[in-house]
């Protein structure tokens, strides 16, 4: 009789599946070394931060609404919806707007023909990667802030968001950083495939996949905060519900 595998596939990130595919990658891991993984991360200095964050004493305040929950979810809806509308308008060939920087064109000054522009293009995505960080950075201790009043249980939870951003923030940005990296090989393997090639068609391919992986980047960017929001309205839904059966 078959029996069912202890550790199945572990299921990767939009970001991980993008490149893989494009890159033609195999990017499964079973549960075990996803497990393994995390932990070599883990160092004696974040064993000790984690430890301490599981006990230290939190106050909330209880007076709090159950609406200012729901509140955090149209906080988190708001700033994402800013972020994403920052993408796309900085992907605008036909009309600029009021931006700090922009998709570069091959009649730009610093798009370098040398390299058909692969330096521009990472210039440009690594600017949006530091926008997203500074962005995320700062809706994440909003979030923090607006469900620690609720409850213990929330405040206890902010804190340990925040200490898993610092034991792990500097892996995340590591990584993050290999992105660009990654597109360029992206970008080689388009323009050497073939030896007719159509240079405004392959870089409108490339574009696009490069919009898609950013998009992809934003989602996985934007996971913790989405988790305390989520957090949040299960606490107030459990609340509405005490209230009924009372």
């Amino acid at each position: 009789m078959s029996r069912t595998p202890v550790y199945s596939t572990h299921s990767n990130s939009r970001l991980v599946k993008l490149l893989c595919d494009l890159l033609g990658a195999d990017g499964g891991i079973t549960h075990q070394r996803f497990i393994a993984k995390l932990s070599k991360l883990i160092d004696i200095s974040g064993a000790s931060e984690l430890s301490s964050c599981l006990g230290v004493s939190v106050k909330s305040e209880s007076n709090t609404k159950v609406q200012d929950l729901y509140k955090v979810s149209e906080l988190f809806v708001g700033a994402r919806e800013e972020i994403l509308t920052f993408i796309v308008q900085s992907f605008a060939f036909n009309g600029r707007y009021d931006q700090p920087f922009y998709l570069p064109l091959p009649s730009d000054n610093e798009f370098s023909h040398d390299d058909n522009g692969l330096s521009a293009y990472q210039r440009f995505y690594r600017l949006h990667q530091s926008e997203m960080e500074i962005r995320v950075a700062r809706l994440l201790k909003k979030v923090r802030q607006n469900i620690s009043v609720h409850s213990p249980a929330l405040a206890r939870l902010a804190v340990m968001d925040a200490t898993l951003n610092t034991v792990f923030g500097a892996y995340c940005r590591n990584a993050f950083a290999a992105v660009p990296q990654l597109l360029a090989q992206r970008f080689r393997s388009l323009f050497s495939s073939r030896f007719d090639v159509d240079e405004p068609l392959i870089r409108s391919q490339f574009i696009e996949e490069m919009r898609q992986v950013l998009l992809a980047e934003l989602d996985i960017r934007l996971k913790p905060a989405l988790g305390l929001v989520e957090s949040a309205v299960s606490a107030g839904q459990a609340v509405n519900e005490e209230e009924k059966i009372l």
